[in-house]
């Protein structure tokens, strides 16, 4: 009142001098209040002020917020708490992901972190698809190539499995879904057709110099027997889904088997992908969404994502596969730093409204071309 943001601009205001006595008799009112009950009692729940939320934010998630990006929705007074629905949705709409976003917290996990039974069992489906020719057939076993992560992509240091062992021939991730068929995006696989391995258990305690031996038993040849893809430039779509089928040249144990069901509506809830990020050993990233329903064939979704992923499977909180990761947020996924004053990169964070999002197909799909094939 005093600086004169109330009564809102637009509204009828009382006489200056009015103005100058409420203030002045309610200042001492609560002085006097304050003298007389030193200790008012637990403080009721109220509503942040700009420098309670930022502190709140930093302190919780370690991250500098720009606290005049929140509106008048949130930041007119501290006040108690008496917000409607429709504002407090607004709210999130305009916070909640931009803090996903920029959050330093990274939702790649590591798939021995997760104690879910459920995800063990889902990810023992889910495999790296390699173009045969970058594989080396050495007196009857199986040899892949390796580098370090950092070296692969020019990381910082203090970024994610910054010195794990990663493929450099990761064409993406599959997941079975018959004893010999297995799913994978379209894009990873059409320039190899006839020439594709699924592998297997890819660990990073195999690898010996650079090079990790691929026991028989995790590796499968394989040929795409059904393609649906093409990427369209005037729609920005892939009209034919962006999805393939391959054929192994033999049956993967029935416990890799994943079992297709279509959901009964839009997916809501946290979403995770297992998959091979970068080709390295199987990672889980939690905490994605459906934003919206992009066409009869895919979603727009929100999810930590890196190159090696295209075709993972996308599980519900109900652990039910209900899409594949087809393409990434546009904008590259790594973005030049610096470390000591020498160049490097860090994963590159995308502010909310600032990319397209993940581009999710739809499980039943995947469902209707598998009903063709049998």
């Amino acid at each position: 009142t005093r600086t004169g943001e109330m009564p809102p601009p637009g509204l009828p205001r009382p006489a200056a001098e009015a103005t100058h006595s409420f203030v002045n008799w309610l200042e001492k009112e609560l002085d006097g209040a304050a003298v007389s009950k030193p200790n008012p009692g637990t403080p009721s729940i109220h509503r942040l002020n700009r420098a309670e939320y930022t502190t709140a934010v930093r302190d919780l998630l370690a991250l500098e917020l720009d606290s005049t990006l929140i509106d008048s929705l949130v930041f007119p007074i501290s006040d108690t708490i008496l917000r409607k629905s429709i504002r407090f949705s607004k709210y999130m709409q305009k916070t909640g992901d931009s803090i996903y976003f920029n959050a330093i917290y990274d939702f790649r996990r590591e798939l021995w972190e997760v104690d879910e039974d459920s995800i063990h069992k889902n990810a023992r489906a889910v495999a790296m698809i390699v173009p045969t020719i970058m594989l080396n057939r050495i007196n009857g076993k199986w040899f892949m190539e390796t580098d370090s992560f950092y070296l692969f992509r020019e990381l910082c240091p203090g970024e994610k499995f910054y010195n794990q062992p990663c493929s450099m021939v990761c064409a993406g991730t599959g997941f079975a879904v018959r004893p010999q068929y297995v799913v994978t995006a379209y894009h990873s696989v059409i320039q190899y057709r006839d020439a594709i391995s699924v592998i297997y258990d890819f660990e990073p305690d195999s690898v010996r110099n650079g090079i990790v031996e691929i026991p028989d038993a995790n590796i499968y040849s394989a040929t795409v027997t059904d393609a649906h893809g093409g990427y369209d430039l005037n729609t920005d779509t892939y009209p034919g889904g962006d999805f393939a089928v391959l054929k192994t040249s033999r049956p993967v144990p029935d416990d890799r088997i994943l079992h297709l069901t279509a959901p009964d509506s839009l997916p809501r809830g946290d979403l995770y992908m297992i998959g091979h990020p970068d080709g390295l050993s199987l990672k889980v990233i939690s905490n994605g969404r459906i934003l919206e329903e992009k066409d009869s064939l895919q979603y727009r979704s929100e999810m930590h994502s890196m190159p090696g992923c295209s075709g993972a499977p996308v599980f519900d909180s109900n652990h039910r596969l209900v899409a594949i990761q087809l393409g990434r947020e546009s904008g590259g996924d790594y973005e030049w730093s610096s470390h000591d004053g020498v160049p490097c990169k860090v994963t590159r964070r995308c502010p909310t409204m600032q990319c397209e999002g993940m581009d999710l197909l739809k499980v039943e799909v995947i469902i209707k071309a598998l009903e063709k094939l049998q």
